[in-house]
């Protein structure tokens, strides 16, 4: 199976190639695990949403309920 990759712009506009992991669903929220290519051992879980023209936008989880909830279903998938 072919890898998916996403791009990502970063808060300065740079373009950044993400290579998909894993998606998973928490209590019916959407989750993406990406690594980027120059460094594929490390994984950066971010939240998936809709825009308003229904494209996937990907957030990083700033709530730390959230997060920790994410990192304790990560850990327990290990």
């Amino acid at each position: 199976m072919e890898e998916a990759i996403i791009v990502l712009l970063d808060e300065d506009g740079k373009e950044h190639e993400f290579i998909l992991r894993e998606m998973l669903e928490i209590d019916g929220q959407a989750y993406a695990l990406l690594s980027l290519e120059e460094v594929p051992d490390e994984v950066v879980v971010l939240r998936m949403a809709k825009d308003e023209d229904g494209e996937d936008v990907y957030m990083v989880i700033e709530d730390d309920e959230e997060f920790d909830l994410v990192q304790e279903v990560l850990e327990s998938l290990d």
